[in-house]
């Protein structure tokens, strides 16, 4: 604590006629034009008069706030320095008012999907920005002492014991229940769980030790209700939780799994063909697993890049992010690695150069990575069905009664799942078999099969 008045970060209130009230609602409108949600906050009239009185000093994600709501260095209002870039006031994007602060459930309105197409990307953009800068400087966890007391909520579920360590078993259960039966399975059940159980937990004060703890397993359960609705095909609700489980990482101080959600935001923006986007968020997982020591997460981010070099089709800089990733992946199993992560194993990695030189056109590499893609975890079944349907479109180009029959395999897994991204495996082999095989009777009767399976999907 300083005790010395900060008279020019009081100032810079006082030019702007705004009391205290006013500038708090302007800074939570900056927070809010900055994709971060109120719960990550720590802000009221009490806490800013606290700052200009030199009595506490401002976290880092708040020194950010305050000098973007100015439009003026934090040297210049009395604050430490930080390492990140502020607008200025004439780049500065409009101020509008703060939507709802509650945490989302599956089929309510984001605070982004109000906004055009071109504003949500601006505002994501802004967002990633953010939180990368906060992880690159060092601020990982430095938001953790919450005032969420007058924020509003959605009706919390009956009181139960609910920790760190029950909200990661329950995570796990629900992972189990996605891999075996689809995206579709319970994402409304894992979406209400984290609003009306975990949420409300958000909003109580813990200490540094017990904080972290409880937004890290917050994130895991934010990952995977991301990652279900990606799997159902709801690209903006994906997105939506998603990014708040990187908000929650980053919070937590867990620079691994920051790492991990950039990979998996990376794996969504393929999915989208934003490739531009998709290889940013790969090259930033990179930096930040870079600074662990865990082979397959530095791995797995180096295969992104390679994905998404093979989408733009970039072939040399693509073989050249496939080396990085097969040369580090071979340390994998030196070091201990979180649950999390387990996933990550040679077949999986197979799976993902196969889509490599599937999305590059070399067939008889993505038919050997295909094939040993398939040697994955049995419990995976979603999976299975993606490498399945994989593998048959590795043959279209050669052999279209093998890449008829092993569809038909995959058809059979697919129809047992409720996963949108399955049917859009099948339906893209059903195409590029269509479009190859035209008029054949064979691939005619594969179509039927698909059309019979998936009419209403």
């Amino acid at each position: 604590m300083s005790d010395q008045p900060r008279w020019r970060l009081r100032r810079a209130r006082v030019q702007r006629a705004w009391g205290y009230g006013q500038a708090v609602e302007q800074i939570a409108r900056t927070a809010a034009t900055k994709g971060i949600p109120p719960e990550l906050l720590d802000l009221d009239e009490s806490q800013l008069k606290r700052w200009e009185n030199g009595k506490t000093t401002p976290r880092k994600l708040s020194i950010w706030l305050l000098a973007e709501t100015y439009g003026l260095p934090p040297k210049q209002l009395d604050l430490p320095p930080l390492d990140v870039p502020v607008s200025s006031p004439a780049s500065s994007p409009t101020v509008q008012p703060a939507a709802s602060t509650a945490v989302p459930c599956a089929d309510a309105p984001n605070r982004l999907d109000s906004a055009g197409p071109d504003e949500r990307d601006v505002k994501r953009r802004q967002f990633l920005t953010a939180a990368a800068a906060l992880v690159a400087e060092g601020a990982l966890g430095d938001q953790l002492t919450l005032n969420l007391a007058d924020t509003p909520a959605v009706t919390p579920a009956p009181t139960v014991p609910v920790d760190a360590l029950s909200i990661r078993d329950t995570t796990r259960a629900f992972r189990d229940l996605d891999n075996r039966l689809g995206g579709g399975s319970g994402l409304v059940m894992v979406t209400d769980y984290l609003d009306r159980t975990v949420q409300p937990l958000l909003r109580q004060t813990h200490d540094t030790t017990a904080g972290r703890e409880l937004f890290s397993a917050s994130a895991e359960l934010a990952q995977l209700a991301g990652w279900m609705a990606y799997d159902s095909q709801q690209h903006d609700i994906a997105r939506r939780y998603l990014e708040r489980a990187l908000q929650y990482a980053t919070a937590a101080g867990d620079l691994a799994y920051c790492a991990e959600l950039l990979a998996g935001m990376s794996h969504q923006a393929i999915h989208l063909g934003q490739l531009r986007e998709a290889l940013d968020l790969a090259l930033a997982a990179q930096g930040s697993a870079a600074r662990v020591e865990l082979p397959a997460l530095q791995a797995e981010s180096f295969v992104m890049e390679a994905h998404s070099h093979a989408c733009s089709g970039n072939a040399k800089a693509c073989a050249r992010a496939i080396h990085h990733a097969e040369h580090v992946f071979d340390r994998a199993g030196s070091v201990p690695e979180p649950e999390w992560l387990r996933y990550f194993d040679g077949a999986y990695l197979a799976a993902k150069l196969a889509h490599c030189f599937r999305d590059l056109g070399q067939w008889h590499h993505a038919e050997h990575f295909a094939h040993n893609a398939l040697a994955m975890n049995a419990s995976l079944v979603r999976a299975k069905t993606f490498n399945t349907a994989l593998l048959a479109t590795t043959y279209v180009s050669h052999d279209r009664d093998q890449a008829c029959a092993v569809g038909m395999e995959a058809i059979s897994l697919a129809s047992r799942l409720q996963s949108g991204r399955s049917v859009q495996y099948i339906r893209d082999l059903e195409t590029r078999l269509t479009t190859r095989y035209a008029r054949d009777p064979v691939v005619a009767g594969f179509s039927e099969r698909v059309y019979a399976a998936f009419a209403t999907a």
